[in-house]
């Protein structure tokens, strides 16, 4: 059995620019069987999980090949069904709280 890989990304105010979504790096996801996605929020406001088949290696992932795959708007844990190569969650500005990504091999 392999221990999970994790990655987490803090969802934190910028007061310093005027930006209206924050969006966490990508994470290659495309080995595992499983993916789970954890919020912890603060707010109302609902955060959604991205994917894409697009490359990635070789060049940068084009903002076109993403796709909302989740909308989550309350702290709970969920299971993706389908694993997609690259995830990354994106949050309106005024969230506040923690996604962490786990997955399984």
């Amino acid at each position: 059995m392999a221990w999970p890989a994790i990655s987490a990304f803090q969802i934190a105010k910028d007061l310093s620019n005027n930006v209206s979504l924050i969006t966490s790096p990508p994470w290659y996801t495309g080995d595992f069987r499983q993916l789970t996605v954890s919020l912890s929020s603060q707010s109302n406001n609902a955060t959604n999980i991205q994917s894409s088949n697009a490359d990635g290696f070789s060049a940068p992932i084009p903002e076109a090949s993403w796709v909302n795959v989740l909308p989550i708007s309350v702290s709970s844990i969920f299971n993706l069904t389908t694993i997609p190569r690259w995830s990354r969650s994106s949050s309106p500005a005024s969230s506040n709280g923690t996604i962490i990504f786990t997955g399984r091999t």
